[in-house]
């Protein structure tokens, strides 16, 4: 029997999903950056995964781009 790794969390009013958590990193928590309603400072470190992104999506050039 496949033991689930994550459990997602969502908002009881609408469903978006808020939040989730994975058993591989008790403790620690992914949280959906658009449910926050204050400005976030932190900024991107790197572009991963730039050979599937949207056509429309400009990268940064100053930034480390990751194929995989």
């Amino acid at each position: 029997m496949k033991v689930k790794q994550v459990k997602k969390h969502f908002c009881a009013n609408c469903g978006t999903p808020i939040y989730s958590e994975n058993a591989k990193y008790p403790g620690k928590w992914r949280l959906r950056l658009g449910s926050l309603d204050s400005d976030i400072s932190e900024r991107p470190l790197s572009h991963n995964f730039v050979t599937s992104k949207a056509n429309w999506d400009d990268l940064d050039a100053q930034l480390p781009h990751s194929e995989k």
